[in-house]
């Protein structure tokens, strides 16, 4: 609050350059804060909002519908607030009052316009893709893709929220699982949603069909994680004419590959730090399925060691309390080798 401070003074006299006239200021010692509004916020997402011409965009999606809603304001609404502070629909509407000079939609409004917006999501996407086109002269030959999962505070399942692997560690909610692909400067292209249940390297066929058929995307490197790894996933790829880089499972490798890679024979130099002599090692492994690109980095293998000797220290202390009783595979307790008939 700004009451019995010398703020209110400090905030009338910056506001004063934009009065063109009674530029007076009175004794504000005695003044206190009754309300504020959010303004800046308001005027920096309008200005984005106004370029894609989203207006006009989504009046377009409600053309043949009849509806007594202001379409286009309940979803400024809910974009403004999930980009200011996220919430749910029920507290955006209760608290829609915090921004200055926004209509006012209804809450039915608002859940209205989500139903609207799911039924057109595939329009809407290809929509913004061709806009971002337009408007930074955009070429999309790289794409990054990834899967994440979001729980609901719920045990109850139904076609989608299903229980699952949970990257947030929560396995006793339900959860739906979102599959991403965005440009090399973070825009996003599309996404998808999964069942809960669904494995993160089984989503990455309706990327790759969402690709092909609704962006008419030519020439495109696809970027994943190692869980996108699998014989069926890169024969999708290569089927869908593209190229990939994804990360490979040293641990699951041949023993042959294994030999090459922690061999220190055909790395070179790819670059060398300043003052602290940072040093990026490179070589190339040819194998059946592709090129396998090797790195290595002087900070990494320094920050890899310091790890290991800690995890190292832990696990003697482990070894000391536990005397081989408790064991998992996790943390310090995988440098542990316990013999049973020992025990």
């Amino acid at each position: 609050m700004l009451q019995n401070t010398n703020q209110l003074q400090k905030l009338a006299k910056a506001l004063l350059k934009f009065c063109e006239e009674n530029r007076t200021i009175y004794d504000l010692a005695d003044g206190e804060e009754k309300d504020r509004k959010l303004w800046g916020p308001v005027r920096i997402v309008r200005a984005l909002w106004d370029k894609y011409k989203l207006d006009r965009l989504l009046k377009k999606l409600i053309k043949n519908r009849k509806t007594e809603s202001d379409f286009p304001s309940a979803v400024f609404l809910m974009v403004l607030d999930r980009l200011i502070s996220p919430k749910s629909k029920l507290k955006t509407y209760e608290e829609q009052a915090q921004y200055l000079g926004l209509k006012s939609p209804k809450l039915q409004h608002l859940y209205r316009s989500l139903d609207i917006l799911a039924e057109n999501k595939e329009n809407l996407e290809k929509a913004l893709f061709q806009k971002n086109l337009d408007l930074f002269n955009m070429k999309v030959d790289v794409v990054f893709y990834d899967v994440t999962t979001f729980y609901f505070e719920s045990v109850v399942e139904d076609s989608l929220k299903e229980f699952g692997y949970s990257k947030d560690c929560k396995f006793k909610e339900v959860q739906v699982v979102l599959g991403l692909l965005v440009d090399m400067q973070g825009r996003p292209v599309g996404f998808d949603l999964f069942s809960g249940s669904t494995f993160e390297g089984h989503t990455l066929k309706n990327a790759l069909e969402k690709l092909k058929a609704r962006f008419q995307i030519n020439r495109l490197v696809l970027v994943g994680d190692r869980a996108m790894v699998s014989k069926a996933n890169m024969k999708l790829i290569q089927e869908a004419g593209y190229e990939y880089i994804v990360g490979y499972r040293i641990r699951r490798a041949p023993k042959k590959v294994k030999e090459a890679i922690l061999s220190k024979e055909g790395y070179y130099i790819l670059k060398r730090g300043g003052e602290e002599e940072e040093i990026f090692k490179c070589k190339e492994i040819e194998l059946p399925e592709g090129k396998l690109v090797c790195t290595w980095s002087s900070k990494r293998a320094e920050k890899d060691r310091a790890d290991r000797e800690r995890l190292i220290e832990k696990a003697k202390k482990l070894l000391e309390k536990h005397q081989g009783k408790g064991f998992s595979k996790r943390g310090a307790f995988k440098y542990l080798q316990v013999d049973s008939k020992v025990l």
